[in-house]
């Protein structure tokens, strides 16, 4: 099972607990998320669940400002699915609104 991460800001905590993570938000695994995060808090999802896409929006800056050489030839040389933009650049895109569970999904 591979889960994904979303940082959590803590004045935007009620309203994701309401409403869910917005469609198309950023995850990652556990070291990208908690830099997003101001409360060391994240939430947890089974990736299997979701729709997800490679995220274009780091990709496209990682290599526009040639930033990481061996992580844009790793990604040129990838088959460019969503694991393989987990894998080296450790983000996402979840294209669905993502509802969950206080208890259970909070790490």
């Amino acid at each position: 099972m591979i889960y994904l991460y979303h940082g959590i800001l803590q004045e935007n905590f009620e309203s994701m607990k309401e409403n869910g993570i917005n469609p198309e938000s950023f995850w990652g695994d556990e070291h990208e998320a908690i830099k997003y995060s101001d409360c060391n808090k994240m939430v947890r999802i089974d990736a299997s669940k979701y729709t997800i896409s490679p995220n274009f929006y780091v990709i496209d800056t990682y290599i526009g400002t040639n930033a990481d050489y061996e992580a844009i030839e790793a990604w040129k040389n990838s088959k460019k699915t969503w694991k393989d933009s987990l894998k080296i650049f450790g983000s996402v895109i979840v294209e669905e609104r993502v509802f969950f569970d206080e208890d259970y999904d909070i790490i």
